[in-house]
């Protein structure tokens, strides 16, 4: 997920919340509001009720019209329970009225009031006293308002949430699109600096805010990358220019005289001739790779058949060995199209990554036949070199791609430790993958996936 969208999310997340928080505080608050105010009512339809039913012959006229006009006004499904006492004591039959107990009747006589459920509807008992004796009286009645209300108010608060995630969310969204046009004006100018231009800085807002901050820190960096990276371009060209001029001297040298008539220091000649041939290899190898390095191979990317490519490296090989020892097999070769095998890419990189892995190949697998498979899929195409030699040690298998690293039973043979890490950099360059898998005795399997320049 897009850090955009963590910001988006985690923020509207937080502020929804704290809304639904309020929303739900506000719930309550005005249930606990609609209930006391039906309390009120009910207790006030319980003293009429006792009025009208035990205090007729002591009003006036006037009054008792009054208070039968009011109990005329009754709540829905009211209902009214007259118990009477004797001895501050109930009746036994009292206690089987659904949620009046004794502990409900207690409260009622030492608060002369208590509210208390019915059969899940809202009831209230109050102590009333009279010339005609003293009361228990009952009162229970629905609150079908107070439900109508409190359950329009849970729609509209849950609307209102809903709307606030939606606004909060949009909001979110361009504020943290406002916030990170900095950072994401940073990283495409990042992605355009590579080896060959280091020269490029980052533009550096004003402030000395984090961004601001960040800008010139990475600058910083790419100055310090950039003195470094110069130092090493600079020694690798010089050491290349004064390394090369004695070399072709020596091997010149030697060469003139092994060709000559054979002398006690024939053998030394050949072993000079052969030392300086190691060391013009190994020279060639290490500025191979600087140039992966310092380059930008893309720059030259073209359309090609890399199958071509495999075929012209397996020929000379071939002709470079005693017998035909590498073998070149098609798979899936009825569903090939046209574009089948098309890469893009640098023709001479592909190469020199290629004829390094087929040789180590036919390096380490002596007499033994290299067989390289070609694959194509709709996005790839699949280069697969197996030999049958002496294989890789399973705890050594982490180092294959190391520069100048040679597995323990690899010493044996002429190598440097740099053909590999070389194939690995250049088919990075190119988008690709690059797997080895390895028995040690049996062989190696290196499989290279490379995208189709119609995915490139």
């Amino acid at each position: 997920m897009k850090l955009k969208f963590k910001i988006a999310a985690t923020f509207s997340l937080i502020c929804t919340g704290i809304i639904a928080l309020v929303a739900i505080f506000i719930y309550f608050l005005v249930a606990a509001n609609m209930q006391q105010q039906f309390n009120k009512r009910l207790l006030d339809r319980a003293y009429i009720a006792a009025e009208i039913s035990l205090e007729e012959d002591e009003l006036s006229e006037t009054k008792y019209q009054r208070l039968t006009l009011q109990h005329f006004k009754s709540l829905p499904g009211e209902n009214e329970t007259f118990f009477k006492l004797n001895n501050n004591r109930i009746d036994n039959e009292a206690f089987d009225y659904p949620g009046f107990n004794e502990e409900v009747f207690q409260k009622t006589l030492e608060n002369t009031h208590t509210f208390f459920k019915t059969d899940g509807k809202p009831a209230t008992a109050i102590y009333y006293k009279d010339n005609q004796g003293d009361f228990i009286i009952i009162l229970s009645a629905e609150d079908i308002e107070g439900t109508q209300q409190l359950g329009f108010l849970i729609r509209t608060l849950s609307i209102i949430v809903l709307i606030s995630l939606i606004l909060i969310l949009v909001v979110s969204l361009i504020f943290a699109e406002i916030i990170l046009k900095p950072i994401r004006s940073i990283i495409n100018k990042a992605e355009t600096i590579s080896a060959s231009n280091l020269n490029l800085r980052l533009k550096e807002p004003g402030g000395k805010d984090e961004i601001s901050r960040l800008a010139k820190t990475f600058n910083k960096m790419l100055s310090r990358i950039q003195t470094a990276f110069n130092s090493q371009k600079q020694f690798i060209h010089n050491a290349s220019h004064e390394l090369r001029t004695p070399l072709t001297v020596i091997l010149g040298e030697s060469e003139y005289v092994l060709q000559r008539e054979k002398s006690e220091s024939h053998n030394s000649i050949k072993k000079i001739h052969q030392q300086a041939e190691h060391l013009n290899e190994l020279l060639t190898s290490l500025l191979q790779l600087s140039d992966v390095h310092e380059t930008r191979p893309e720059e030259n990317f073209l359309v090609f058949r890399v199958d071509e490519l495999v075929q012209r490296i397996a020929i000379t090989a071939n002709d470079l060995q005693k017998q035909n020892r590498v073998r070149l097999e098609y798979q899936n070769s009825a569903d090939l199209r046209e574009d089948s095998f098309e890469i893009l890419g640098n023709i001479l990189w592909i190469e020199i990554a290629l004829t390094n892995i087929i040789n180590n190949a036919l390096k380490y697998s002596f007499e033994e036949t290299v067989v390289i498979r070609l694959k194509s899929t709709i996005k790839t195409t699949i280069i697969e070199v197996t030999d049958a030699g002496i294989g890789i040690v399973s705890t050594e298998m982490e180092e294959v791609f190391t520069t100048f690293f040679r597995g323990e039973n690899a010493k044996s043979q002429k190598g440097y430790g740099i053909g590999l890490a070389l194939a690995h950099n250049i088919i990075q360059l190119h988008k690709g993958e690059i797997n080895i898998s390895s028995q040690e005795h049996k062989g190696t399997s290196v499989k290279i996936i490379l995208p189709n320049a119609s995915r490139f």
